[in-house]
């Protein structure tokens, strides 16, 4: 598909006409794209009726409902023209070439052609979905490089069905308009040009839930790493784009994980005698630490499992149970750093006597 709407812009589109070509663009190109969501709509199709089969036994197996595409050629057509028509002309106020201005039309018209094709599949496992007589919600599967947002979602595992409305739950309204613009949708599940993501049914079997894709994968990371911070998503995308660690994080660093140089609190009992050039030399030793030193780093970590608490509250709240993977994830963290609270504090009461 994005090879026939690529070489059709290169041949549609001139920056000297942004207006005119992107209107002729947009006429040619919509009903190919058009064809090309109708084929994403039967593809989901299939694949919830395979997937239906393969997740539940056959007397409880519920028709698939499907919903009707309400997004005909004429709505792409307006899409496409805007898309192609915005895109030139802002790289053009910038002074680009003609040739960065059409390269410019090109990744923005790709990107929304990817979106309105996967939305045609999207709608229809969403559709199913939502009418909450099958599948007992829906998770997010990202793809083999998405953007820390689509990976931070994915982490949040299952939107259950009946328990949400409108921009609240996974994708409340709040946190895409504060975090990033580019994610919309009609429906709850927001997307933005470009976006791989696809969403899954998840059934309960056995009396258990696994989160499809990476999401299980996920959770654990966003529990080690960003639960807990002061700014949680800042520390997400710090870590997700460059592997920067928070700088407070005290466990594993992995392979390809850093941290910024910071002085961190020791751990108990450590050995206070010099170590480098200078202190052997008899400069200036490091402090003792004292009582209160250990008292407000437990304060810290008591600031920290606090944050990881309000984040569970809000799960409970969504409908998740105590054996979902992101639950189990946060509640592990919050076991380590209530330990390390524990530990800090009977130092400092130690060191009192």
């Amino acid at each position: 598909m994005l090879a026939l709407i690529l070489g059709l812009y290169r041949s549609e589109a001139d920056p000297k006409e942004i207006r005119r070509s992107s209107q002729s663009f947009a006429l040619k190109a919509a009903p190919i794209v058009h064809e090309f969501r109708r084929m994403s709509r039967e593809t989901s199709i299939g694949y919830l009726e395979a997937f239906r089969d393969a997740e539940v036994p056959e007397p409880k197996r519920e028709p698939i409902h499907i919903v009707e595409d309400d997004y005909g050629v004429e709505d792409i057509f307006e899409d496409l023209h805007d898309t192609s028509r915005i895109a030139m002309l802002q790289a053009s106020k910038k002074g680009y070439t003609q040739e960065e201005i059409k390269k410019a039309g090109e990744s923005a018209i790709t990107g929304r052609a990817t979106r309105i094709v996967a939305d045609g599949g999207r709608k229809v496992i969403e559709g199913d979905i939502e009418r909450g007589q099958g599948p007992i919600g829906y998770a997010r599967v990202v793809d083999a490089d998405p953007c820390a947002f689509c990976a931070m979602l994915a982490s949040r595992g299952v939107s259950y069905t009946g328990l949400m409305g409108e921009g609240e739950g996974l994708y409340r309204s709040d946190s895409f308009i504060e975090s990033n613009a580019r994610f919309s949708g009609g429906g709850k599940f927001k997307v933005h040009d470009g976006c791989q993501c696809t969403l899954e049914p998840v059934y309960k079997v056995a009396g258990k839930i696994k989160l499809p894709g990476r999401g299980d994968e996920l959770a654990r990371a966003w529990a080690r790493v960003a639960s807990g911070e002061k700014d949680p998503l800042a520390a997400w995308r710090r870590w997700w784009d460059s592997g920067t660690l928070p700088d407070h994080f005290d466990g594993e660093i992995l392979e390809g994980e850093k941290k910024r140089p910071r002085p961190k609190p020791p751990r108990r009992g450590k050995d206070l005698t010099p170590h480098t050039r200078r202190e052997r030399a008899g400069e200036q030793k490091k402090k003792d630490f004292t009582a209160s030193d250990y008292r407000k780093w437990a304060k810290q970590y008591k600031t920290r499992a606090d944050e990881v608490a309000r984040e569970l509250a809000e799960f409970r709240k969504m409908g998740k149970k105590n054996d979902e993977i992101p639950v189990l994830a946060l509640k592990e963290e919050q076991k380590r750093l209530v330990a390390r609270i524990k530990a800090y504090q009977d130092f400092a009461d130690t060191m009192d006597k």
